[in-house]
């Protein structure tokens, strides 16, 4: 290696880390953005033509703004309806607290909606600071979320081709990794997303017909815990169910405990197995280990990247092998 090129290695290097340390702070929302382009992306190529590659794209971005927005929203209404709510007249306090009081524990529980703010005053007055600093932060993140989610619509087909340009293979090489990057991807989103929709509202529905209370806020933690490995759902219907045993209710219990480990553990073992495996070609322990490595390392959204990660890796080790004859 001559001066010359040891120079322009040294200052990609230098750039590379520089870069990285910028994007850093903000790495989840741009993986998220990245994420939910890939999935928008077909309508974006379809209605394009019809009204526009940037209309198309305001569109889907104000769709899906309001799709991740209702959830949150209807989560905020029913924990205000909590909180603005006689917290000693609700049967779920007044059992924890009997419960808690068989084994000597006292719970207490504020009378009203104003010692529970009271409460949670004092529990955050001294974290302030990390309040502020994170709701900035976040802030700041979802602006750079909704832009990058734009501008990835738009100008994403722009964007691959300059990949395809700078990548140094044939032509054909680069086509296999795309078309098995594409159909991974798509694998592991459905056998994430659409298995911890339907898991959500199947356990909802269980919810709602033993009578549990605010089922609806219920159906919608659900979802959040169907993408956490190995605890899961059971994470919400389990605790629902020791509730209704506490409170007397036997035959509610008896259904929703029978319920869950047959329909809602199915779902999770089979289908999930079922839609990741025969798209990506996994084997399930490898699927669990990128689910669980990549919680650790990329938080929430690790949850999609750790497996598609692995199973681009064996894609490439594939691909390399039938080209290169390795």
């Amino acid at each position: 290696m001559n001066v010359r090129d040891g120079f322009f290695a040294l200052l990609v290097t230098v750039l590379t880390v520089l870069a990285y340390l910028i994007v850093q702070p903000f790495v989840t929302y741009v993986l998220a953005a990245v994420l939910l382009a890939f999935l928008l992306y077909p309508l974006q190529r379809r209605y394009a033509s019809r009204f526009g590659p940037r209309t198309t794209a305001l569109g889907l971005l104000a769709v899906a703004v309001a799709v991740l927005l209702v959830p949150v929203g209807l989560v905020v209404l029913a924990l205000g309806n909590i909180a603005t709510s006689n917290v000693t007249d609700r049967p779920v306090l007044r059992q924890v607290e009997r419960l808690a009081g068989r084994f000597g524990v006292s719970i207490d529980v504020p009378s009203d909606a104003a010692g529970l703010g009271e409460q949670f005053v004092q529990l955050f007055a001294g974290q302030l600071t990390e309040v502020v600093g994170a709701t900035v932060n976040a802030f700041i993140g979802l602006t750079l979320f909704v832009f990058l989610l734009y501008y990835f619509l738009v100008d994403g087909a722009q964007f691959v081709g300059w990949i395809r340009d700078l990548t140094p293979l044939p032509p054909d090489v680069q086509d296999e990794l795309y078309a098995e990057a594409n159909r991974i991807t798509w694998a592991v989103i459905e056998g994430h997303v659409l298995v911890g929709l339907v898991q959500g509202l199947l356990g909802g529905l269980g919810l709602f017909v033993a009578g549990v209370p605010n089922a609806a806020l219920w159906t919608l933690v659900m979802v959040l815990f169907a993408f956490v490995p190995v605890v899961g759902v059971a994470a919400v219907w389990l605790p629902a169910t020791v509730y209704l045993l506490v409170a007397g209710r036997f035959l509610a219990a008896g259904f929703l405990f029978a319920y869950s480990a047959t329909v809602i553990s199915w779902i999770d073992n089979y289908l999930r197995a079922f839609l990741v495996d025969r798209g990506a070609d996994l084997h399930p322990s490898v699927v669990l280990v990128g689910v669980v490595g990549g919680l650790f390392v990329m938080g929430p959204l690790g949850l999609f990247f750790g497996p598609i990660v692995l199973a681009l890796y064996k894609a490439v080790l594939l691909v390399v092998d039938d080209y290169y004859s390795l």
